[in-house]
């Protein structure tokens, strides 16, 4: 009798074993489904206090401005998603990632990136490829270099949004234009990256019917380049000043910030 009620123990033991395995699975799932309908990028406030901030920056600090991210409920739906945003004519934006120039119009985006590109080269000290890893983010690894069109914004943006799955997700490494968690899509972004692909493209050579655009990997970090060759001539040489006034030490792979410093 005593070996019987020890087996009945133990197959009770067991049972109650899986049960709280099945159920510790469950809460567990149920968990993560929380934390990511809420998952958020950048600074948590309310829609007023984000414009508020926005309009400030733009009189008394353009970097500030242009490096602020918020995270925005605009549909107190308790989620962080896209979704439609009447002060910008209901375009979507994305409520984990907005910017300063995706809530006003102060100072738009492509500037703001042009902005930064040149603060983080002269003002701060940085490299063109520093600063084009702070402007536009750390890339983990390296994206084939694909051949663009000499005037298709739309392939540029798309591209760039490609080359997105190729980024850091650590905070501080994600640049300063990018579509934040949980959206499906941002339009003012969108329009962003095809106005810096207007901005760019005066600047390369169009006896080529298009250019080559990638990410450089070192094995730490990669960043967004044009390849020199596709770089008009004179504007070669201007991105000279940034490497010593020599043009022979200009990289191969230009970094974007150096090509948007003379745009």
């Amino acid at each position: 009798m005593r070996g019987k009620r020890s087996i009945e123990q133990t197959i009770f033991l067991m049972f109650a074993l899986i049960v709280f395995i099945i159920v510790a699975v469950v809460v567990l799932q149920m968990f993560l489904r929380g934390t990511s309908s809420v998952e958020k990028f950048g600074k948590q406030v309310s829609l007023e206090e984000a414009i508020r901030s926005c309009e400030n920056y733009a009189v008394s600090n353009i970097i500030a401005y242009c490096t602020s991210i918020f995270t925005v409920d605009m549909n107190n739906d308790g989620r962080y998603s896209s979704v439609a945003y009447s002060r910008k004519g209901n375009l979507m934006v994305c409520e984990s990632s907005l910017f300063c120039w995706s809530l006003v119009d102060n100072i738009l985006g492509d500037r703001c990136m042009l902005e930064l590109c040149r603060y983080y080269i002269y003002s701060a000290g940085l490299t063109p490829e520093e600063a084009t890893l702070k402007t536009f983010g750390y890339y983990t690894k390296g994206g084939d270099s694909r051949y663009l069109d000499m005037d298709d914004t739309e392939q540029f943006k798309n591209t760039v949004l490609d080359f997105e799955s190729y980024k850091s997700k650590r905070e501080g490494e994600k640049g300063y234009i990018f579509i934040g968690p949980n959206c499906a899509t941002d339009e003012i972004v969108n329009s962003v990256l095809r106005d810096i692909g207007r901005r760019i493209f005066p600047l390369l050579n169009h006896t080529y019917n298009s250019y080559s655009f990638g990410i450089l990997y070192d094995g730490s970090k990669g960043y967004l380049y044009i390849n020199k060759t596709y770089i008009r001539d004179d504007i070669q040489s201007s991105i000279a000043s940034l490497y010593g006034k020599d043009i022979d030490r200009v990289p191969e792979a230009v970094p974007l910030c150096a090509i948007l410093a003379f745009s």
